[in-house]
């Protein structure tokens, strides 16, 4: 995990690009029971829709650097 990215550039002076994966606090659970696990299938849509604009976010992060990136993704 992130623990170890830290501990294997002996630094927290990176990027973090993160993704949301709950729809609201209320349906919160431990990540731990859920994150390493497939999405159902019914899922795949938003999934296709999420994975497209973090490509698009990347790319704009490349191009623009962070605080633009942030100003327009956040």
């Amino acid at each position: 995990g992130i623990e170890n990215v830290i501990y294997q550039l002996q630094s927290e002076s990176f990027l973090r690009l993160r993704l949301g994966i709950a729809l609201d606090d209320l349906n919160m659970r431990p990540s731990e029971k859920y994150v390493l696990s497939p999405f159902p299938k019914e899922y795949n849509e938003e999934i296709d829709l999420v994975i497209n604009k973090s490509i698009e976010g990347l790319e704009y992060l490349l191009d623009n650097g962070v605080t633009k990136t942030m100003n327009k993704f956040n």
